[in-house]
């Protein structure tokens, strides 16, 4: 971090208690920490999901990651 985001950041913990109250900062705080939760599950999901499809093509030997379709025509 740089000099100028730490000031920022510090300002920020200066000036929150006087914006929310202490009350509701612990509402907010509690806000944020849920958010942060929800991004790292949200991440660890797509890198889940990004490493089974390059698994796929291998389990199938086909070498092509697209399936084919079959339509019917009536």
């Amino acid at each position: 971090m740089t000099r100028d985001s730490d000031t920022s950041l510090s300002s920020s913990f200066l000036f929150a208690p006087v914006v929310f109250g202490p009350k509701k900062l612990l509402e907010v705080a509690l806000f944020v920490v849920g958010i942060g939760k929800t991004v790292k599950s949200f991440q660890q999901a797509v890198k889940e999901f990004e490493s089974k499809l390059k698994k796929e093509p291998d389990s199938e030997g086909g070498g092509s990651s697209h399936k084919s379709i079959a339509t019917v025509e009536t």
